[in-house]
């Protein structure tokens, strides 16, 4: 499996924000449900992705969640970092990158 990791590269999407207490965010349910299909759709295969937090609507501001692929006992960490925001429609542009 370390093989798929290191072709995962980066990935984009885009996920309407929820607005909380006048700040935008994107849930991380959102995120860990995108990038879950995104790799399945790519690979064929369907990761576990778990963030700890949202990821606030800002360009630039970034969440390390964790992943874990079928059949392989190691965790992974993924960096998202949110690359633009438009809050005129509630968007967010985001990538993510495996760090190991």
């Amino acid at each position: 499996m370390r093989k798929l990791l290191l072709s995962l590269g980066a990935g984009v999407a885009s996920v309407t924000l929820l607005a909380g207490c006048s700040s935008l965010y994107l849930e991380k349910e959102s995120i860990e449900s995108e990038i879950s299909q995104q790799i399945e759709e790519q690979f064929g295969v369907t990761p576990e992705v778990s963030c700890p937090d949202d990821l606030p609507g800002e360009v630039d501001a970034q969440i390390e969640c964790d992943l874990t692929l079928p059949e392989d006992d190691e965790l992974h960490k993924i960096q998202v970092t949110a690359k633009s925001v438009n809050e005129d429609t509630k968007e967010v542009g985001y990538e993510f990158e495996v760090l190991d």
